[in-house]
């Protein structure tokens, strides 16, 4: 049993509960079968939405139409990197716990649950 996983569990036991096991989610970034169309996919999107932007931007369009790619942009960055980054954060302050009575799993990365 991991000292860290346990500690972290230890506020969620009742009086007579003990841990049976802990453990946490394997870390870091991973991929996984649907990557396989996902990443593709969100190549496609953000490669497109920087070239829309900046094509916008270079000629001489009015700047609220260039904003308007923005949102594009940033879903394009979250979909190529950012998924990977918070998916592996959010396993990173993962935690299960099993007791003779229950199963426990604390989660979140802003607020724990």
């Amino acid at each position: 049993m991991d000292y860290e996983v346990s500690s972290e569990l230890q506020q969620h036991l009742d009086n007579n509960e003990k841990l049976i096991w802990s453990g946490q989610p394997q870390k870091g970034i991973i991929f996984r079968k649907a990557d396989i169309i996902v990443i593709p996919f969100s190549l496609l999107w953000c490669g497109f939405a920087i070239f829309w932007f900046t094509t916008a931007l270079k000629s001489g369009a009015p700047i609220l139409f260039a904003l308007f790619g923005l949102p594009f942009v940033v879903i394009g960055l979250i979909f190529v990197f950012g998924r990977f980054l918070i998916d592996a954060k959010q396993r990173e302050h993962t935690f299960y716990g099993l007791t003779a009575d229950r199963i426990i799993i604390k989660s979140g990365v802003l607020k724990s649950r």
